[in-house]
């Protein structure tokens, strides 16, 4: 199975009757801080970030050999892989300054490093259908606050994050591109932090 097929399945079985008895079945009232639990769905392990059974979203995690992990982000319409690579970027540019490089090793470590950078990914992040420049082979990006993701597409549903650059990082053009779909999303009221 390669990494698109891998990642649709996660997005199948996320939106699969078992996973919905499993959100439905968490307990305690509403958080303004995110709780993770761990569930497994015919063999595929999930995260399950959730502040409420109505406010929550889900990681798959894949494994793909040389002790390298990928994660899933799902939401309504794909499965966007966050790959190791931009993991590791995007925390050592925005979590902390001189933070370790690399992420490698078990399952669980890996997360518990991650867990902060998958909540700020989730925070704000959009699929955009255009390419941020001639180095990236490509023709999508994902905004986030932070700065610019570009994106490789599978197939209709798998997106993959390849790295992550961050705003103080971005060329002009990119910036201009940055600052472009910020305004229209402002002018939109799509930013989830502008309605909390």
């Amino acid at each position: 199975m390669n990494i698109a097929e891998y990642a649709e399945q996660l997005f199948n079985l996320a939106y699969s009757q078992e996973m919905i008895d499993f959100i439905t079945s968490l307990d305690g009232a509403s958080s303004d801080e995110w709780r993770m639990k761990v569930t497994a769905i015919q063999g595929y392990y999930f995260f399950v970030f959730y502040k409420s059974t109505n406010q929550f979203f889900i990681v798959g995690y894949m494994r793909r050999g040389n002790n390298t992990t990928d994660f899933v982000y799902i939401n309504l319409n794909n499965a966007f892989i966050l790959s190791q690579h931009l993991l590791s970027r995007f925390r050592k540019r925005i979590i902390a300054d001189g933070i370790k490089y690399d992420l490698r090793g078990r399952m669980f470590d890996i997360l518990e490093h991650s867990i902060q950078t998958l909540i700020n990914i989730n925070e704000e992040i959009y699929l955009c259908n255009t390419g941020i420049s001639d180095k990236y082979n490509d023709n999508y990006f994902a905004w986030t606050k932070f700065g610019l993701i570009p994106v490789i597409r599978y197939s209709d549903i798998v997106f993959c994050g390849t790295t992550f650059i961050s705003v103080d990082m971005l060329n002009e053009k990119q910036k201009e591109l940055w600052d472009s779909v910020h305004s229209k999303l402002l002018e939109q009221d799509l930013l989830r932090g502008n309605r909390e």
